[in-house]
């Protein structure tokens, strides 16, 4: 299930985590164009609308951020693949909270002696992990960045050092069904891992 969305409606939903400032960066000149539909539909193939999307509207969600980035407890951790350009290094996940609007998932990597961040970029939506449940698949949320073709709704990783944990990282999905309670996370990058999901908290508590 691969979601596209304009950016400026995407940064209007409350992230909950707030990790998400860094989306519209790192880009390379050799990134490709994914072939992708414009729709919120799932398409197999076809290309980007050629209709620009509307720039974002940037909000202060430093609030957030602060609220976010406390009391992560690790949910389930996993291996990179010895195929990836991650290879050697170790994926710890922290969150993944549905939401009637949104899934958000969070995790961090802890770098190995190969690895680098060359998978990372927000431009290679289509490597980023996938939620598997129910017999369907979630794909991250990504959004046309006009000129320069649809990336990951996510913040970009920054480069790794080895043993280093890296900072937090965090990627919008769409909404999970409605008591989901496991998902298997699927990727180019790590060995498939089965995660626990949370629902966010209502606007009453």
């Amino acid at each position: 299930m691969t979601t596209r969305r304009h950016a400026a409606g995407l940064l209007t939903i409350a992230l909950g985590a707030g990790l998400l400032a860094g989306c519209t960066g790192d880009d390379g000149p050799d990134d490709p164009t994914p072939s992708a539909s414009a729709s919120g539909s799932a398409s197999a193939s076809g290309s980007p609308s050629s209709t620009a999307s509307p720039s974002p509207t940037l909000q202060d969600r430093s609030a957030e951020l602060l609220d976010g980035a406390s009391g992560l407890e690790q949910i389930a951790t996993t291996k990179a693949r010895s195929g990836s350009t991650f290879r050697g290094a170790t994926f710890t996940f922290y969150r993944l909270t549905r939401s009637d609007a949104s899934t958000l998932l969070v995790w961090r990597v802890t770098g190995g002696p190969s690895s680098n961040t060359n998978d990372a970029n927000v431009r290679f939506w289509e490597r980023y992990p996938v939620l598997v449940t129910g017999g369907k698949e979630y794909s991250v949320v990504s959004f046309d960045k006009e000129n320069d073709g649809w990336s990951a709704l996510s913040n970009p990783l920054l480069p790794l050092k080895s043993g280093a944990e890296g900072p937090p990282q965090s990627a919008l999905y769409p909404p999970l069904p409605a008591g989901t309670s496991t998902v298997t996370l699927k990727s180019p990058w790590f060995s498939s891992v089965k995660v626990p999901v949370t629902d966010a908290p209502t606007a009453g508590g």
